[in-house]
């Protein structure tokens, strides 16, 4: 009897074991352009790939479930999927832009773009008129923001231009004029020869050499007492007054 109840215990317990079943998911609804897969790539084409941004990087064979693009499009710095012929328009943004996107950051003036890592010390309109007459000290920090797109250079009004669309300043040369027996020099001494010094009226002091730009006596001449050029032949002791 009592192996009975166990038998029909048993075959109770059996019919109380119901296969679960797991019910088919609805997949979901992808934005325009885009339809979903089981298995798609972990490294889709993108603009980004299109404009060989990222051409030597390594693609790991493994699915990824969601939405693609579809056949015929790629997926720009936005996120769209557009056609691969809009890449590099505003749409796809150009080639050496930037994360935008993950910066929060947008360029929206005309000739910029977004750099993680521009100079700090950005070519400009004042710094091609100077000619690198002046020695930079440039620290290689990179700067993030927005900088004037490559052959662009930023004008005294803070936007990006051609260099020939700089405006034209006349040089230190061509604005200083130098009196008689004179000539405009970029890097002139910081003592220069006086009749005084070469009389020993004054003494000759230590000089530090650093360039001075100006107006300096022509080879052979010196400054006088009255501050004018003259020969070193001419140059006198000042009578005492």
């Amino acid at each position: 009897h009592t192996m009975r109840l166990i038998a029909a215990g048993l075959l109770l317990v059996g019919t109380l074991a119901p296969t679960l079943a797991i019910p088919p998911t609805k997949p979901p609804c992808c934005p325009r352009h885009e339809v979903f897969t089981e298995c798609g790539s972990s490294f889709p084409a993108t603009c980004d790939s299109i404009l060989e941004r990222n051409a030597n990087r390594v693609c790991p064979d493994v699915c990824v479930r969601g939405c693609v693009c579809r056949e015929g499009f790629v997926r720009n710095r936005d996120g769209k999927c557009i056609p691969p012929d809009r890449c590099g328009r505003d749409g796809g943004h150009r080639l050496g832009d930037s994360a935008e996107e993950e910066s929060g950051i947008g360029c929206h003036r005309r000739n910029e773009v977004f750099n993680e890592c521009g100079s700090a010390c950005p070519e400009t309109c004042d710094s091609i008129a100077k000619g690198g007459s002046e020695p930079k000290i440039c620290t290689a920090n990179c700067v993030i923001g927005c900088t004037c797109r490559e052959g662009y250079v930023r004008n005294g009004d803070g936007e990006c231009v051609l260099p020939e669309e700089c405006p034209r300043h006349e040089s230190s040369e061509e604005s200083t004029k130098c009196g008689c027996n004179e000539e405009f020099n970029r890097c002139g001494s910081a003592c220069p020869e006086t009749c005084d010094i070469l009389l020993g009226v004054v003494p000759r002091k230590p000089c530090i050499k650093i360039c001075v730009e100006g107006c300096f006596c022509k080879e052979g001449y010196v400054r006088n007492q009255d501050g004018k050029c003259v020969p070193t032949s001419e140059c006198s002791v000042p009578e005492p007054v």
